[in-house]
């Protein structure tokens, strides 16, 4: 080789595996990306790098496709859900997307763009240094999540926030868990085919330790059985065609490997109480999640064909609240907007149609996945196939008690492309190979690179292909600077919280502007604002007229929204708009009955107004469901007072005495 053709430019194919590697790289990572000093630190980041992975798969040469029934169903769901979304209380904003997780035209495009550049990048015939970037980047994602989550295990907090279970990378243990899971599932097989070829890889067994380790320290229960599940079967599938003595080597270490978690989560006192199996947290588990599934069916039993949208469940579910859902389950002040089990989310989103779909399509997956990884055995690509195939199955498991989000589900659908993938070209069917034997494709001699078809190249595609072929990458350009747009957001959001739990109303509503100027589409920018802004109202002569503006933007974007209602209430309420703030109080009522906020809010309207025996009923309930509020009990003194019941004055003034007020 001259020194001339080894200063030679890379060629244009170089460039496009360059870019191929950096796609691999940002969507196997956009999982563990966060965002210091936005609003929320874990969602609209890690869809951005999302995106932006899916760009630069938009540009490189495809070595894979989706096969037709995904795009089938994926087009199933969409008008399923679009349908379900124009027939909900708030069609625009579930059309797009709710807080916090945006699951709408906002979030659920980068999902699917996100299983397509799976298997564009790295389906059959992947070039091997695409694979080694995926096994490389999952690896280095892990062992970063795993080190940040032994240090808070030891109750550091370097990313900040109070949580008594931080969730390392991923914002939440829960996610966390279902994340370690998946990592656990990908690395564990790749390492265990890795090893018994001879080689030894460092970082991908580091990376596979850190999985499991995410999975204990979260102290997911959840995780933890969808982590066995995914070892033993993982166990079984990797003995497929071994000696006998192999098999049981693998199933021994499968066992030993549990034996060894369980230990270490019972050497940990916080994991320890809630990894117990018949401990009270066990319990506590099962009673919540049975509230909460309980009451999610008896709404979807009423809403059987459509559900009742994309991002409805928050606000439907609030008038089925069981009575003692406050006491019991949820702290006052909290929403529930996941049913926290992905077949219940499906019903929620789209009724039966889309559970029938959600069903056929992880069905498909897995039956796809597991087949292409049993053909092919041996090598890299199987591993990855087989791992990426278990993945899968490990994250639904643990999603059946959890909710999606992008931390735990975007590596999740890189691997579901990556297990379904289809060579990017479709071979012509001719006569002869419609009457071949079956089993005459896998005798037959696998040609030399030299002889296999090359990818087609953009000139021998007809021209209308061409032209489309150049838009998508544009269209997906603008898209993804949407959503980095979008992202950008977060910032004057959190800039205008701060700045209203300061007391400073002027610069909140400039930074509440600009980000509601950045994501216009979003209500729940304005809700939020509305409810920083009626905390704050006592704070300046101008902070209550503030509030009630943005309170009732919320309120006409968001009619049935019971949290939307309750912050227009509160904001009248303090502006001294008596009147319709009742009204209000009232609406928050019928949406959530058993809500201690709505029903104090009412009490304490009525008791401004001089009626105070409705006050004082409303007021009753209100700290029959929360005991621990101090405010309700305060003015429930008060009316008693006025009401001459010197028993419930007496009964008032115990209970603050107790909680330490006077």
């Amino acid at each position: 080789m001259s020194a001339q053709t080894r200063r030679r430019r890379p060629t244009a194919a170089a460039r496009s595996d360059a870019f191929g590697i950096a796609a691999v790289w940002l969507l196997a990572l956009s999982s563990f990306v966060f965002l210091p000093g936005a609003f929320d630190e874990w969602v609209w980041p890690k869809l951005a790098v999302a995106a932006v992975g899916i760009v630069l798969a938009a540009i490189t040469t495809p070595v894979g496709r989706l096969p037709r029934w995904a795009l089938w169903l994926i087009l199933a769901a969409a008008v399923v859900l679009v349908i379900a979304a124009l027939t909900g209380a708030a069609p625009l904003a579930q059309l797009l997307g709710r807080w916090p997780r945006y699951e709408g035209a906002a979030a659920l495009p980068v999902y699917l763009g996100v299983v397509w550049a799976g298997a564009r990048l790295l389906g059959p015939g992947a070039p091997a240094p695409r694979l080694a970037a995926l096994v490389n980047a999952i690896s280095a994602g892990a062992i970063a999540a795993g080190i940040l989550a032994v240090i808070e295990a030891f109750g550091l907090r370097p990313l900040g926030g109070d949580l008594s279970r931080p969730g390392s990378l991923f914002g939440q243990a829960s996610d966390e868990g279902t994340a370690g899971v998946v990592l656990f599932a990908v690395l564990g097989v790749l390492v265990v085919r890795v090893f018994a070829s001879g080689r030894r890889p460092v970082v991908a067994t580091i990376g596979l330790a850190a999985g499991a380790l995410l999975v204990v320290l979260s102290a997911s229960r959840g995780a933890a059985v969808a982590g066995v599940v995914v070892l033993l079967l993982g166990a079984v599938l990797l003995g497929i065609g071994r000696p006998p003595r192999a098999r049981l080597t693998l199933i021994g270490s499968a066992i030993a490997l549990v034996a060894c978690a369980a230990a270490i989560a019972l050497a940990i006192p916080a994991t320890r109480g809630r990894m117990l199996p018949g401990g009270s947290a066990w319990s506590d588990f099962g009673a919540d999640r049975g509230r909460l599934w309980s009451a999610a069916a008896q709404l979807l039993a009423q809403h059987p064909l459509l559900g009742v949208g994309p991002s409805g469940f928050m606000d439907a579910f609030s008038a089925h609240l069981p009575a003692d859902w406050f006491s019991a389950v949820m702290a006052p002040g909290t929403t529930t907007d996941s049913p926290h089990s992905w077949p219940l989310q499906l019903a929620a989103a789209g009724g039966l149609p889309l559970v029938a779909i959600g069903l056929a399509a992880a069905a498909w997956v897995v039956a796809a996945g597991l087949r292409r990884a049993l053909v092919q055995p041996n090598g890299d690509r199987g591993a990855i196939a087989l791992g990426a195939t278990l993945a899968v199955i490990g994250c639904l498991a643990a999603l059946l008690a959890s909710f999606t989000s992008p931390a735990a589900v975007l590596l999740a659908t890189l691997l579901a492309g990556v297990a379904i993938a289809q060579p990017a070209v479709e071979q012509p069917e001719t006569a002869h190979s419609r009457v071949a034997r079956p089993d005459a494709a896998r005798r037959a001699p696998t040609p030399p690179p030299a002889q296999q078809s090359a990818p087609t190249t953009s000139a021998s595609l007809p021209r209308a292909v061409r032209r489309i072929a150049r838009i998508v990458p544009v269209a997906l350009g603008v898209w993804a600077a949407a959503v980095l747009v979008t992202t950008a957001a977060e910032f004057p959001l959190e800039r205008g919280v701060v700045n209203a739990q300061h007391g400073r109303i002027a610069a909140a509503t400039a930074s509440f502007s600009i980000a509601r100027g950045l994501r216009p589409w979003d209500s729940d920018v304005t809700l939020i604002a509305a409810q920083s802004l009626t905390a704050a109202a006592s704070a300046t002569p101008q902070a209550p007229a503030t509030a009630v503006s943005w309170a009732m933007r919320a309120d006409r974007a968001l009619p049935d929204s019971a949290l939307a209602v309750k912050t227009l209430a509160a904001a009248q309420d303090a502006a001294g708009h008596l009147g319709p703030a009742r009204a209000a109080a009232q609406r928050a009522v019928a949406l959530s009955p058993h809500d201690p906020e709505a029903l104090a809010r009412l009490g304490l309207v009525d008791a401004q107004r001089g009626a105070y025996a409705t006050a004082r009923t409303q007021l009753d309930k209100a700290v029959a469901i929360d005991p621990t509020d101090a405010d309700s009990w305060q003015a429930l003194g008060y009316v008693s007072q006025q009401l001459g019941d010197t028993a419930g004055e007496q009964r008032a003034t115990a209970a603050l005495a107790k909680l330490g007020r006077k």
